[in-house]
């Protein structure tokens, strides 16, 4: 169902209730990912998570452009500012890993 879903993203732009669908259809075929993104960086928005989707399906900057409906500099900005924004969260192979734990605070 995935794989139909992002088929038919690759045309134009997303309308709600299709981000809404691909979003459902997302957490369907990948139930932990977005679960562990919102773990790991709690301040997440919904349009980073969404760039984050299509990041993590291997979309590319075109086909990214064309379904968030802005320009492929656009993207690239949008990367960069996502990297920014969560440096200590990184996607790894479909997988959201957090490069600095948290520190744990002892009572002696």
């Amino acid at each position: 169902q995935i794989l139909y879903t992002t088929q038919s993203l690759q045309t134009h732009q997303l309308t709600y209730e299709e981000e809404e669908n691909f979003r459902q259809s997302f957490i369907s075929s990948h139930p932990v990912i977005l679960h562990r993104l919102r773990t790991l960086c709690p301040k997440v928005t919904r349009t980073d998570e969404l760039l984050c989707i299509l990041i993590i399906l291997k979309r590319s900057n075109e086909e990214i452009a064309r379904i968030l409906g802005i320009s492929r500099s656009s993207v690239l900005k949008n990367r960069y500012r996502l990297r920014v924004k969560y440096s200590s969260c990184f996607a790894i192979r479909n997988k959201w890993y957090c490069d600095k734990a948290p520190s744990k605070q002892t009572n002696k």
